[in-house]
């Protein structure tokens, strides 16, 4: 699909990934297969509560905050930002100086101030699961704490 947004095209990667169909993503997540559809194929713009079910229902949560990543990619298009001006990536090398650019866009930008807050209080529900879940269920080892880096 030429317009598929970032959020739709790491949904169908992901799908793709876990050998699995897009009936099953909506079944695992309580959304209806007609709205995820309406979301991939027409770009649709998903609220908060079908981000988080979004994430919530994926098997690893790496795979969540890739959905994040990628619905605060289609945020920046939307606002009219190139995303050369945003470096939004799992692996920056550099974050603080992502987070010093977000912060500062931010100051002038409500919108993009609304779509971080939203996505911090999807960080926070995405973190509040993972605390639920035994280690020994996300991969960590005996040496310490699950890393989402590694």
């Amino acid at each position: 699909m030429p317009n598929q947004t970032h959020l739709a095209h790491t949904l169908l990667a992901l799908r793709d990934r876990h050998s699995t169909t897009l009936s099953a993503i909506a079944a695992s997540s309580g959304l209806d297969q007609g709205a995820l559809s309406k979301l991939i194929g027409h770009g649709r713009r998903p609220d908060v509560a079908t981000l988080r079910a979004l994430c919530a229902a994926q098997p690893d949560a790496r795979d969540g905050l890739a959905l994040l990543l990628a619905h605060l990619r289609d945020e920046v298009d939307r606002a009219g930002r190139s995303q050369t001006e945003v470096r939004i990536s799992g692996e920056t090398t550099e974050p603080a100086s992502d987070i010093r650019l977000l912060e500062e866009q931010a100051r002038h930008d409500e919108e993009l101030r609304a779509i971080l807050h939203d996505l911090a209080q999807l960080v926070r529900a995405v973190r509040r699961k993972l605390s639920a879940i035994p280690p020994q269920f996300l991969g960590a080892d005996e040496a310490g704490p699950y890393d989402p880096q590694k």
